[in-house]
This record gives C-alpha cells, structure tokens and sequence, in this order.
C-alpha cells in the first residue's frame, strides 16, 4: 500500500494573494501569530471562545453584507462564500448568475459600527487572532468591509509547516485524518490541483469540512473584536 505524502512549507508562507480586481482594493498583509495549538474537531472547540467571549454583541453592530444571520439587523446575504475561495470569486444564491462582485462602494463602507480603527477577528474553530487595520486603499482611518473580507482570506491562505502541522494534531489521529482531509478536497477543487498540492497544507484547511463564511457576530465586552461563524456547505 502507497504511503500517502502530504508537502509542508519550511516557513510558513506571509505572502498574500490579491483578493479582489483593481477596481476593488488591493489586499493588506497578513498579522497573525507564527505558531498553532492543536486543532480542534468541527463539534467542539478545545479553545473555549464560545463561553470566553460570547457571541452577543456589545456595543457594536457589524455591517449587514458580512453580519451573521442572528446579528441585530442583519438580513439575508445575497451571497455565498467559501473561504478557500478570493472574495472575489463568491458566488449568489441564483443558478443563473451565480457570480456576485460586490460593488467597491459596499467594500468601502466601515465593517462596524461604530467604526473601529483596529478590530480582531476571532473564531471558536481556529486557535490564533486574525488583527486587522485599515487599507491604504481607500485612506480611511477605519477598517472597512473590504478589509476584513481580505485580511480573512489572506490569514487562511498562509502555509503550515511540519512542526505548525504536528501541532495542529496534538497526536490525535482524528484531526489528523480531518486536515488531510480537507487539504485533499481543496487540491482537487483548484484550477491546477498539482501546483497547489506542492504548495502544501494551509490554515483555512484546519476548518475541515466547515469553510463556508457565516458572517461576524459582535463580541460581549469588547469592542473591537468578532467573532468569525462558518459552517459546512452539506
């Protein structure tokens, strides 16, 4: 029986990918720790985020394009994005126009209200911060809807090394098997599946099976955090 290879980058790769077209903004640089703590299963997180910082808001209302369904005001997102996948490629709810580009406009208004200068997106199902700050595209001096959907994006799309794998595991051939997994379905799904599998495991593939964005959520007692809810496409 073949042994299976999984490639790992040396160094994590900090390079980000452009998010969306020019006619959008250009994506910042990802901010986030070098190392990880073990990876938790879809189910339950070992983190405790979920009782830390509840998801109620406080204080703070998140725009309705990217808050989550039980947001105070929030309506249905008329789109769908998976996050191993650019902003720019989300697609709509209709089979007959399934791209959705979302106007420079909406990208550019303040992600929050009221406007934060700083906000740190946090997930029950990801053990680091994901920090982010305004984009010298628009000028602003606050963190944009644009900005948070790119810096997300980004941050997920950073490699892992071995040791950052091992890690991710913590010995538990479950997380192991849902990792490789996930790395497994996102190669195959790639428009040149043997390019992307030399380029090795990537954070967003910690999510196992849970990569579809299901909006922000307010955090009670701080407001310059979100919380980051996905959930599976099945």
């Amino acid at each position: 029986m073949a042994t299976k290879r999984v490639h790992f980058a040396p160094e994590p790769a900090r390079t980000p990918s452009p998010c969306f077209s020019s006619s959008s903004f250009d994506s910042p640089t990802p901010k986030t720790p070098p190392s990880l703590p073990p990876q938790s299963l879809p189910h339950q997180s070992p983190y405790g985020y979920s009782k830390q910082f509840p998801p109620s808001p406080s204080g703070i209302l998140v725009n309705p394009l990217v808050a989550s369904p039980s947001h105070a005001g929030a309506s249905q997102r008329p789109f769908v994005w998976d996050l191993r996948d650019r902003p720019s490629e989300i697609s709509s709810h209709s089979a007959y126009d399934p791209a959705y580009p979302i106007p420079a406009a909406s990208l550019s208004l303040a992600a929050t209200t009221p406007p934060a200068h700083r906000l740190e997106i946090r997930c029950t199902y990801l053990p680091w911060k994901i920090t982010v700050t305004p984009s010298q595209r628009f000028n602003n001096i606050y963190v944009t809807v644009g900005d948070i959907m790119s810096e997300l994006y980004n941050c997920l799309r950073l490699q892992i090394s071995q040791e950052e794998f091992n890690m991710a595991c913590g010995g538990n051939p479950e997380y192991k098997h849902q990792i490789e997994a996930a790395y497994d379905r996102r190669v195959a799904r790639s428009r040149s599946p043997r390019e992307e599998k030399m380029k090795g495991i990537r954070r967003v593939d910690l999510l196992g099976d849970f990569t579809v964005f299901a909006g922000f959520e307010g955090v009670m007692g701080d407001k310059t955090s979100l919380m980051l809810c996905v959930r599976s496409r099945h």
